[in-house]
């Protein structure tokens, strides 16, 4: 996943941002991947030091 893959979405980088604010605010508590895309959102996240946990249902072998 690149790094950059969200360089062309500020306004989906300052949601991804408040979000990490409130998730820090909150306990810094894990956030659950539910999704089945290609994970750019949460590599992200990832970046932003959100703890993550991957719904396994959804990951490729």
């Amino acid at each position: 996943m690149r790094r950059d893959a969200l360089a062309d979405e500020p306004f989906q980088r300052g949601i991804l941002a408040l979000f990490a604010e409130l998730v820090r605010a909150q306990g810094n508590g894990t956030v659950a991947d539910v999704g089945c895309g290609p994970g750019r959102i949460t590599a992200y996240l990832h970046g932003l030091c959100v703890p993550i946990s991957m719904d396994g249902r959804c990951q490729r072998g």
